[in-house]
């Protein structure tokens, strides 16, 4: 464990931190729902009301610390800021908030890097700057509040050209809470061939929660979590090729969610890129609808529990291994894991580990796609599909007890458990058969290859003026119709297998539209289908990102209800996510819904339950999740 991740260098500093933070720690401060309400009793721009410097030549501190006061909200309108050392204490209901494009620009920095600081505030808010990093500086950026930290909107470009961390944030009273929202750090530290800095770090007491959260090409640590006693969430959001884990979690109750983890570059360093990791902390934790996927470089897998981690739950959630990513110590030579948990030597109680609805997929040479070095172990209605040489499934260490795997698929080139003195129970396992991947992976029986996403289908140039959400180069082309339910798994095996290789070859190429016709098989999904085709109706261009969504994570649903449906739109960026919930309760596309189902039964679909997808082209039905080959040349006869 680095010394600059735990902020030792800040400790030797400690006068300084209790007087610019207020705190020990800089952790990372955040709350689970909404921020806590602010009243703000005067309201200041800070060129037209103090008359600030807007064009970043000259540093402005000094004009804003006569105002650095309760109920104060600080505006920065369009401009450039430069800041030397900005430190605020104590404060309650206290912003600074960018209300046009606001750039904020290191200048002199003091020999702690500590740039924008807060301690002991309350109900604090920072939100919506752009920071400079372009230059060869590292600037710290930390705030340690009671309760009501927001952090929001916050983009550092450039790299990071310092060992201290670039942000700390933290929650001091362990019934507080925070948030911390679309804060993008992707251009990581300056240091390619050592250990680098960490991107992020908490050490949070409270309830902490990063939202739609973009942290990448860190040396030491993503989002560093593990050393936290209150509860770290992690909603949604993108980390990806940072060295020691991408996003690293302990304390109990903390989730991971909804997130997509990527390995596709390979650090110089002493090099060890997992996905999620669990350590130094007795959880549990819970990691659910997530996409791994681990491509190059070198790690020891995508979910990991360490030697000091506690218990872990993961939920729905897809990992993908390919050959090039490796284990440490094995030269380039072993494929690394999809999921693997060390023996508990440094972990005060016991420990279990469950793995529910999870798909390993991908493979390359000898290690497994899942290795147990501990007791307790649960694997169900999972399923784990690798190709390669000496690649085995589920791997048990050591005569630990207590272990299971049910009602899963394991299809390996070797064996699919391997039980060494380990006691295991099974029950109802397959051994043939493929897996769902990540978005995003296109699976095929001897290759994986990253493909076009349905984020990133063409539309026709007049989308906005078709009633069903349709994909292709030009209405003008012929058209095929999809028919089926969004939550049905025959869909979801549809949209991983054959609808690919179709977007590839037909629909890029415009050869072919293809039509979406949802035909819902409860209440609850006639209400999603609506809000769908309303998604489809005011902004199209989201449409496919968010269908993909929630075919493969059938965890969020159902959505049956108003709120449900703006909670989902909202955090996936659709801006109309109030108005559309509204008008599907209202029945406004039902009789678009009515009409797809009529027009099903005209082309023999009577039941989508029974027909689950179905293509429907130039007046006769294919089963599209049989053989490729077939359904192309069914295609390419009606062409």
């Amino acid at each position: 464990m680095a010394a600059q991740c735990t902020f030792d260098n800040w400790e030797m500093r400690r006068r300084d931190l209790l007087k610019a933070a207020g705190a020990s720690a800089i952790g990372a401060a955040v709350l689970s729902g909404e921020t806590a309400a602010s009243s703000y009793e005067r309201t200041l721009d800070v060129v037209d009301d103090l008359g600030v410097d807007d064009t970043g030549s000259v540093a402005i501190d000094g004009d804003l610390r006569p105002h650095l006061s309760d109920g104060t909200l600080l505006q920065f309108p369009d401009g450039r800021y430069r800041i030397d050392q900005l430190i605020t204490y104590a404060l309650s209901d206290f912003g600074m908030v960018a209300t046009g494009d606001a750039t904020l620009v290191p200048g002199d920095l003091p020999e702690s890097n500590l740039w924008i600081a807060g301690g002991d505030v309350r109900n604090f808010r920072f939100e919506g700057f752009d920071i400079d990093n372009s230059g060869a500086v590292g600037p710290t950026i930390a705030f340690g509040a009671t309760d009501g930290l927001v952090v929001r909107d916050i983009t550092k470009r450039g790299a990071h050209a310092s060992h201290n961390a670039a942000f700390g944030f933290s929650i001091t009273d362990p019934a507080g809470s925070g948030l911390v929202e679309n804060l993008k750090a992707g251009d990581g530290d300056a240091y390619h061939d050592e250990r680098g800095a960490t991107g992020v770090y908490t050490k949070t007491k409270g309830t902490l929660t990063f939202r739609d959260c973009t942290i990448s090409n860190w040396g030491d640590n993503g989002l560093y979590g593990s050393q936290s006693v209150g509860s770290v969430h992690v909603k949604g959001g993108y980390y990806a090729n940072s060295n020691v884990a991408q996003v690293r979690v302990s304390s109990a109750g903390s989730t991971v969610s909804g997130v997509r983890v990527e390995v596709n570059e390979s650090r110089g360093g002493e090099r060890n890129q997992r996905g999620i990791r669990v350590c130094e902390g007795e959880g549990p934790v819970t990691v659910s609808d997530c996409d791994i996927v681990l491509s190059d470089g070198q790690g020891s897998g995508g979910i990991v529990t360490a030697f000091d981690g506690g218990s872990l739950v993961v939920e729905n959630t897809r990992v993908h291994v390919e050959e090039s990513y490796t284990t440490v110590g094995s030269g380039g030579t072993r494929t690394s894991y999809g999921v693997l948990v060390d023996e508990a030597t440094d972990v005060a109680g016991p420990t279990r580990t469950v793995l529910d609805g999870v798909s390993v997929t991908g493979g390359g040479t000898q290690s497994a796609a899942v290795e147990f070095r501990r007791g307790n172990a649960t694997v169900r209605n999972s399923c784990i599909n690798q190709t390669g040489s000496d690649r085995d499934g589920v791997v048990f260490r050591g005569a630990t007890t207590d272990n299971r795997v049910d009602d899963s698929t394991i299809s390996v080139p070797t064996s699919a458990i391997v039980r060494g003195d380990a006691t295991v129970a099974t029950s109802d396992l397959a051994y043939e058969g493929s897996c769902p991947v990540p978005t995003s992976v296109s699976y095929s029986q001897h290759a994986v290859s990253a493909s076009t996403s349905l984020g990133d289908v063409p539309f026709p140039s007049n989308a906005s003026r078709i009633p069903r959400p349709t994909m292709g180069t030009s209405s003008n082309n012929p058209t095929a119709v999809v028919y089926g339910d969004v939550a049905s798994a025959d869909m979801r095996s549809f949209v991983d297998g054959n609808l690919q290789s179709l977007v590839d070859d037909y629909v890029v190429t415009g050869s072919l539209n293809l039509q979406f016709r949802l035909l819902p098989e409860t209440d609850a999904n006639d209400y999603l289908t609506q809000v769908l085709l309303g998604v489809w109706d005011k902004e199209w261009d989201a449409y496919w990102g968010l269908l993909d969504y929630l075919v493969h994570h059938p965890g969020v649903l159902p959505v049956s209800s108003v709120s449900d449906a703006r909670t989902l739109l909202r955090e996936h960026g659709v801006s109309n996510y109030g108005w559309i919930p509204w008008l599907a309760a209202g029945d406004d596309y039902a009789d678009i819904v009515s009409q797809n189902r009529a027009r099903a039964a005209d082309a023999g679909v009577t039941d989508s339950s029974d027909y689950p997808p179905i293509l429907y082209f130039d007046g006769d039905v294919a089963a599209p999740n049989y053989g490729y080959d077939g359904l192309s040349a069914w295609i390419d006869r009606r062409l």
